[in-house]
Parts: structure tokens; sequence; C-alpha cells
């Protein structure tokens, strides 16, 4: 049976040491795949072990460093925070006792360190790609000059938007998040009240003001509810809202964030394609597994091949909302992403890859 390591070496955390974002949850789903057939275990950022169930923790090591969000970004914390990263890379690579490395979640700075550092050895290296796009002026020219580098010494890729190809003679796509029935169905079937969502992490790529001024022409109810990484923005938010609109700054339970997506109509992903084009969003996976209705950028939809209201300019919400869109159609497409992305059918897939690479 392989021996595998899966990496998670960019933990994001409040100044608590509380878990920011998926990657906890990312972390236990992977395990879960791949447990069934290779022998699994896990080297993550404190932040992120301490966010996994008890069951896990027996296959656990715990890295040195997270990466706190809720501290002001300077200069300094930022060239600190990269070194703390690469540091963490490090780490993993230079583990003896496994011969299978997965780093699930990368960034720049995973590629910057193979590019520079990595030698190859008797290890495979597997990463799971989500973003890749460097192109534009001459420094995105040169990152992405280092990032294929890099690609050449690693040993399969797994990437999760499925309309972004890779240059790498061996690939495999699956989405962001597979699909549980156990776990979404639940929320699935709870009764959608006439309300809007945006959850998640409340970072500066999220358009929150321009949201804001769509809503507040309109009497449609909205809630925006996770965690701010600026809480002067929150204040002014606040400040800015009008009576329909609900803010929180907090990081919600599992059942609570799933519970409140369930019970929305529609959830909003007002992300700003300027800084989030070639990305994925899980968010937005998660709500088409619970039923609600994605609202997001026709770019956001169509890059990643998924149903919604899209739209090119934010304030074509308000037309959505106040010609009632019928969801029939989008439905039967949610039933069908719902299908190819089912937890047995993508883990068979994974498993094949790692047996085959």
């Amino acid at each position: 049976m392989t021996q595998i390591l899966m990496c998670g070496y960019y933990g994001m955390c409040d100044s608590a040491g509380k878990s920011v974002g998926h990657t906890a949850k990312v972390t236990e789903e992977y395990f879960d795949l791949l447990k069934e057939n290779h022998e699994v275990y896990i080297i993550a950022s404190p932040s992120i072990i301490s966010s996994l169930p008890d069951r896990l923790h027996k296959y656990c090591t715990k890295l040195k460093y997270d990466i706190v969000i809720d501290v002001p970004f300077t200069f300094i914390k930022r060239v600190i925070d990269k070194f703390k990263i690469i540091h963490n890379v490090h780490v993993c690579c230079k583990q003896k006792d496994y011969n299978t490395l997965f780093f699930y979640q990368v960034d720049f700075f995973f590629f910057f360190y193979f590019w520079l550092f990595y030698r190859k050895k008797n290890k495979k290296v597997y990463c799971l790609i989500y973003h890749q796009d460097f192109t534009g002026g001459k420094v995105e020219s040169i990152l992405q000059w280092i990032y294929n580098q890099a690609l050449k010494k690693i040993s399969g890729v797994v990437y999760t938007q499925q309309r972004l190809g890779i240059d790498h003679p061996k690939t495999l796509y699956i989405p962001d998040y597979f699909y549980q029935e156990e776990k979404y169905g639940k929320y699935r079937i709870l009764d959608k009240k006439e309300q809007v969502v945006c959850l998640g992490t409340m970072n500066r790529y999220k358009q929150i003001e321009e949201l804001l001024e769509v809503f507040s022409t309109i009497e449609y109810p909205l809630e925006i509810c996770g965690r701010f990484d600026d809480e002067d923005r929150f204040r002014k938010l606040l400040e800015l809202k009008t009576e329909n609109i609900t803010i929180r700054n907090c990081i919600l339970s599992t059942d609570d964030y799933y519970r409140k997506l369930g019970e929305a109509k529609y959830s909003v992903l007002p992300y700003n394609m300027n800084q989030y084009n070639n990305r994925t969003s899980g968010v937005l996976l998660e709500t088409l597994y619970v039923g609600s209705i994605p609202i997001a950028p026709i770019g956001l939809l169509e890059q990643n091949g998924l149903p919604g209201l899209g739209y090119e300019e934010m304030r074509e919400i308000s037309r959505y909302l106040i010609e009632a869109h019928t969801s029939n159609q989008i439905e039967e497409k949610m039933k069908n992403i719902r299908k190819i992305n089912d937890k047995d059918f993508v883990g068979k897939r994974l498993s094949v890859f790692f047996h085959q690479v």
C-alpha cells in the first residue's frame, strides 16, 4: 500500500490561533478520500491540525509556523511570512520516512522553493493547483517562468478548475470539494428564505462596498457573515449598510455555515475578477451542494463550468432579484454537478492517479 504524506504548509489563523478558511476541511476530505487505498499521514501548520477532528491527530505532525491574518500587514510582516512559508515547505520536503508527498494547497512560494532549492530525489511529489495565472507584465512573466521551471520537478499535478489547462504530462482534474449526501443533504432540503447570503472569509478580493451599494437601492435582505481581515473596513461597512443588510464579523461553526447557506435562496460571491481570474471557489461548489442559487461574476461561473446567475456588472443583481428568477433549469444542473462530484467517483479517480504516476 502506497504511503502518502499530505503537506499543509500554509495555515492561516487569527491572533488566537483559530484556523481561518477551508484548509482544515480540505485536509480532512482528502485524508478520507485517500485512506481507502493508501496509508496516509499529515504534516501541517498548527492551526490546521488543531482544527482537525480528534480521530486524525494520531496521523499528524505539526509544522512550526502559521500565518496570522488579523494583524497589520506591514512590509516586514509580509517578508517574515514568506520566510515562514518557505521554511514549512522545506521541512515537508525533508521528511525522510515518506517517499510520496502531496501538497494539497499551494501558493507561488511553493513553486519558488521548488525552483530555487529543491533537487529531485527518490521522492514523488504531487501538488494540487487552483490558480496558475501569472501572465501580464514583465514581473508577471518572470513569475510564470519560475512556476514553469518548478513544475518540471513535480511528479503529478491535480487541478480543480476543469477549464484551466496545466502544462504538465501527468495531470488530473477533480473538484475543490466532493459531494457527500450525508454531509450536505440535510441542508439542501431546508426551506429556502427570500434572502441573499455572502459567507466566508471577507478579504480584499471581495467587493463588499459595491455589494452594499447595490442592495441599498432595493429592499431584498442581504446577510454578510464571515471573518474580516480588516477591522477598519468592517467598521466602515457598518456605517454604510441600510436596514435590509446585516453584517457580522465572526467565524461560523461548520453547522451554522451550512445552515445559513442552505436556508438562503441565493448566495452571492462578489469577487473582484481582476484579482480572482483563473481561480476556483469552494464556496461556489458548497452553494450548489446545498441547493442555494449562486450569484457570481459570469467569468467565475464560466471558468469553472458551473451553473448560476452570472453578472458582468454587480448592479445586474437587482434585476435578478426583482424579477424573482426561477431556478428549475439551474436546479437540474445542480443535480448533475452533485452526481459527477460524488465522493466515491472522485476518490476512485484520485487513487488511480496516485498509483499510475
